[in-house]
């Protein structure tokens, strides 16, 4: 019975400690007096409604190391203050300081010390237990004139908790008394902190979150409400674990009350949740870069997020493309400043974040200094036994934090190329393996290696804390000494640079020479074309070797399988055997390649980045023409070098300088134009739509997508189409020809659209407004029955609407804002489910995220072609087998014009090369004479071309896709067939072809 007595005894204890510790930790949580914005980051507080009333606070003295813990400030009365530790037999030492650090209690060599444990000084009578005492005691009897500062130094291993209790009969000045405990806390200093912090976390542990919570949290827990908690006074243990948290202008209670939400406890769902802050930093700053893409200037960007449904579409675009949720990134972006909606501030926060460079410069650095407070991570690809320089760290730089993690033996180095001086290095720099905290010019510098043999870490781990600002400017290295090539992983912080050393352009970036970037690539593009059978075989080459890394690692280190990052693109760039003679950087390359400056190398930019060889294909056809302006080799020779037997290097420079950039041929040939550049677009359709009266079919639309996600939103754009607008059927109604339009995403009908671009009774129409009152309306009608280039441009710096057809310009309309229907979805032709009485054909639809010149809408309409079918058909001979693709005037073939005909035709294995043997791929269907004709006869094309026939020699395989085309020059009468890209007849049509009838259909 005893013995089951105190066995309930012993569990009733138990219990009512643990209550007692929860009680503890709900009186710390409410006991803060710090005002709004500011944090309570020492454990007393001089409150004046606690005056003579004995109080506790606690502890957590780090070994080995002297601390502050709280401030006395001036104006407390009879202050008294002991010190107990949780262990006895503890290493401890109470300091207290006065005015100008002067050690006013000191176990050695204090005004009152272990050998005189009384004195005075500063207006005090002071006493002292003496520093072998528990606890230790100390009065101070008067009124203190000026800060005392409380110290703990601790000789011990292992940290110890200490119990404070102290007492004072008054205070002066209540309101400045009771701020000395508390700081102003920058909430946005604070998330950079943890995101860097969170980073580091998951390099060290990966995903194990148990091994994370126990390893970090795991000696400083207590029961709590939630389970096992860490209280805030033990919170600093689990920070300094992260080697930068020194460096850090942040103390450990702001860490807590950020990742806690001010609870008094960090709880495990708190530290899981913290773990990945350095996702959702990843994902904001990719999200800002998209905003740039989008908007081009801060002012665009903001314009859209300061609405409500904005940051709600912007939260879900952003959730979609990272893979963050959308909780998760409201509470990091959003909620910083403890707001739900996105501030001015925040938004200026993310905008800073940005790490690219300006128009005419490029990335040429791993890191880029900006002016403003930055945090990120970034990686670098460092081959074996080579150093890599990561960054010019600039003069001016406040508070400078670098780490490095590799699966391979690296180390980080800081050097001073002016002074020749190591600052940090494994040995022989300022800071070194054996000596991790220095000074150097004015700053404190600290060092830190971490390596682990665990098979779940990284090998290597070092950091770099530089605190102060830098008076001259230093460099950042890494060295791998491993005999395999390394992916190494940096994360960077820093507090700004002041304004006096703040460069206009920032450090890390570097001026663009596109020429020399230019020709780089070429060569580049031309060696992946010989090295490799097919473009996926190069990206698998090149994108598997960055995917497994350098050393044949697991880990995936590309953005995505279909696209290749910054870092990635250096080892790609490794691989070619010339990259070293190219005359251009591997950034400079990876500049002019990634065309969206999306920070990646995308499939389709890859697949531009091959085309590139086209070079040797320039000059292919320009000998190629050459040949077809002097059918006989002796004339072509003979207009290529009049005077000798061998074309001079001068003279062939300058035939191609002439061909490129004059576009003549020698002996003074006009040569064939090539094609003018298109701008970048966010959407294309070439294949046409066909708009019935009163009838809703599959080809009457087309789904765009949402407006902010085609850059038509807060921002300029251009939108073209082909148009051709059948007779009224009702001449008393006015009709809505749309092109383009916008619908509620909730699917309400077209009388809800902001967006209108197209026709209004047959009149050229662009309207921002669902009523009308923003519509910009040419004033006459355009002729039924015709085809017409069509364009409608909105310039949003002059705030303009603009209407082209034709080329000419209809109507100009000023004073509207930019179009803002963030969230709606657009379409092209007729939206789904709406019924309208206009009959109409549309082809040739494109939107530009950007304002197009009159000459750019040319250039783009004339890339497009009249009339495009891509699928697939399969023909047996019969004639009622043909398909009807229009009117010969629908499809460009117009009379006394130039047209080209282009298709791709696989050819049965049954079919004869006869020479009587014909198969017909194209024609029209004419009154008297046929205007184009494409065959295969005996085996080769054919063409007939106003009745002029010109037939080829090259055979056409079997069973294999051939591109083929005829192309017809008006100007000069000559009819072209090509085979594969590769032109194998010219033939000259007679003048009377000017006086053929035009055909009918095709």
């Amino acid at each position: 019975m005893v013995r089951s007595s105190c066995k309930k005894c012993q569990g009733l204890w138990r219990e009512t400690m643990r209550f007692l510790v929860i009680l503890e930790l709900a009186r710390v949580a409410l006991a803060s007096s710090c005002p709004a914005g500011y944090v309570q980051v020492a454990p007393v507080v001089f409150d004046c409604d606690s005056s003579g009333v004995e109080q506790n606070a606690k502890y957590l003295a780090a070994a080995g190391k002297t601390g502050t813990v709280f401030t006395v400030p001036s104006g407390v009365k009879d202050f008294e203050v002991s010190l107990m530790p949780e262990s006895s037999g503890s290493k401890l030492d109470f300091i207290v300081l006065g005015s100008a650090s002067q050690p006013l209690i000191e176990s050695a060599a204090g005004v009152v010390s272990d050998t005189r444990t009384f004195g005075s000084d500063q207006g005090l009578q002071m006493s002292y237990s003496g520093s072998h005492a528990e606890p230790e005691r100390a009065t101070f009897t008067g009124v203190t004139s000026s800060p005392l500062r409380v110290q703990v130094r601790s000789r011990d291993v292992y940290p110890q908790v200490l119990t404070f209790t102290y007492k004072y009969s008054g205070v002066t000045d209540c309101a400045e008394a009771a701020l000395q405990a508390c700081r102003k806390s920058n909430p946005f200093a604070v998330r950079r902190a943890l995101a860097d912090w969170s980073f580091w976390a998951q390099s060290k542990y990966h995903d194990d979150v148990d091994s994370a919570w126990q390893d970090l949290a795991g000696p400083m827990l207590e029961a709590g409400a939630g389970g096992m908690v860490v209280p805030a006074f033990k919170w600093s243990y689990v920070w300094n674990a992260w080697p930068l948290s020194d460096s850090q202008d942040i103390t450990p209670a702001e860490i807590c009350a950020y990742v806690s939400q001010s609870k008094g406890y960090v709880e495990k769902s708190d530290f899981i949740r913290t773990l990945g802050l350095h996702k959702a930093h990843a994902a904001a700053q990719s999200c800002s870069r998209a905003l740039l893409r989008s908007y081009g200037t801060k002012a665009a960007a903001w314009n859209v997020l300061k609405s409500s449904a904005g940051q709600a579409q912007f939260l879900a675009n952003c959730a979609r493309s990272s893979g963050q949720s959308t909780d998760t990134l409201r509470d990091f972006m959003f909620d910083v400043d403890g707001r739900a909606s996105l501030s001015e501030e925040e938004f200026q926060d993310l905008w800073d974040q940005l790490d690219t460079c300006p128009t005419g410069f490029y990335r040429a650095s791993p890191i880029i200094f900006r002016c403003h407070p930055t945090s990120g991570q970034t990686k670098v690809y460092v081959r074996s036994s080579h150093t890599e320089i990561l960054s010019d760290i600039p003069k001016g730089a406040v508070n400078m934090r670098i780490g490095v993690f590799a699966d391979e033996d690296i180390d980080l180095l800081i050097f001073d190329a002016a002074a020749n001086t190591w600052v940090a290095r494994w040995d022989g720099g300022v800071v070194n393996g054996d000596k991790l905290t220095g000074t150097y010019n004015g700053v404190q510098l600290s060092f830190s290696r971490d390596r682990s043999s665990s098979a779940t870490a990284l090998q290597s781990q070092e950091f770099i804390g530089i605190t102060g600002t830098l008076s001259s400017p230093l460099r950042a290295q890494v060295n791998n000494f491993a005999s395999s090539d390394a992916i190494v992983t940096i994360s960077y912080s820093w507090d700004g640079i002041e304004a006096a050393s703040c460069p206009d352009v920032p450090v890390g970036c570097a001026e663009f020479d596109k020429p020399r970037a230019s020709d780089a690539l070429k060569t580049f593009s031309s060696w992946m074309v010989n090295a490799y059978d097919s473009e996926e075989a190069a990206w698998m080459s090149l994108a598997n070797m960055v995917e497994s890394g350098p050393s044949g690692s697991s880990s995936a280190l590309s953005v995505s399988p279909a696209s290749a990052a910054f870092f990635d693109w250096e080892a790609m760039w490794h691989k070619w055997p010339h990259h070293r003679a190219a005359g251009a950087s591997w950034q400079e390359a990876f500049h002019l390649a990634d065309k969206d400056g999306d920070d990646v190398i995308s499939r389709p930019e890859f697949h531009r980045l091959l085309q590139l060889h086209a070079v040797q294909d320039m000059l292919e056809n320009m000998l190629m023409q050459v040949s077809e302006r002097y059918p006989d080799p002796s004339d072509s020779w003979q207009a290529m070098e009049p005077t000798g037997t061998a074309i001079s290097s001068q003279s062939w420079g300058q035939m191609v300088e002439d061909f490129m950039t004059r576009r003549i041929l020698p002996g003074n040939l006009q040569a064939c134009r090539p094609w003018s550049p298109m701008k970048p677009y966010t959407f294309m359709r070439e294949d046409p739509l066909r708009v019935l009266p009163g009838m809703a079919s599959p080809l009457q639309s087309a789904k765009i997508g949402h407006a902010e996600s085609i850059g038509i939103v807060g921002g300029s754009f251009t939108a073209i189409a082909r148009v051709w607008i059948g007779p009224r059927t009702n001449n008393f109604e006015v009709t809505r020809e749309a092109v383009f339009s916008s619908t509620a995403s909730d699917g309400e009908d077209s009388a809800q659209s902001a967006l209108f671009m197209g026709f209004l009774g047959q009149k050229l129409t662009m309207d921002f407004s669902a009523d009308g009152s923003l519509a910009c309306t040419a004033d006459s009608e355009v002729t039924a029955g015709t085809w017409m280039d069509v364009a409608w441009i909105y310039d949003s710096e002059q705030q303009e609407q603009r209407l082209l057809m034709n080329g000419d310009t209809l109507k100009v309309c000023t004073g509207t804002t930019s179009f803002s229907g963030f969230g709606q979805e657009v379409w092209a032709g007729r939206p789904e489910q709406i019924v309208d009485s206009w009959d109409g054909r549309l082809s040739s639809l494109y939107l530009f995220p950007e304002l197009l010149s009159d000459e750019d809408v040319a250039a783009a309409f004339e890339r497009s072609p009249r009339f495009r079918r891509t699928s697939r058909e399969s023909f047996s001979g019969v004639r009622d087998d043909a398909i009807y693709l229009g009117p010969t005037e629908a499809l460009g073939l117009r009379q006394q014009g130039s047209f080209t005909i282009m298709l791709t035709v696989r050819r049965s294995a049954s079919q004869d090369d006869g020479a009587d043997s014909s198969y017909t791929i194209f024609s029209t269907s004419e009154v008297s004479v046929a205007t184009a004709v494409l065959m295969v006869r005996g085996g080769a094309l054919r063409a007939e071309t106003f009745g002029e026939s010109c037939q080829a020699e090259l055979l056409m395989p079997h069973t294999a896709w051939v591109n083929v085309a005829l192309v017809f020059d008006a100007q000069s009468g000559h009819q072209r067939i090509l085979q594969d890209d590769k032109i194998v007849k010219v033939c000259q049509v007679a003048p009377q072809w000017q006086q053929a009838s035009t055909g009918s259909s095709a």
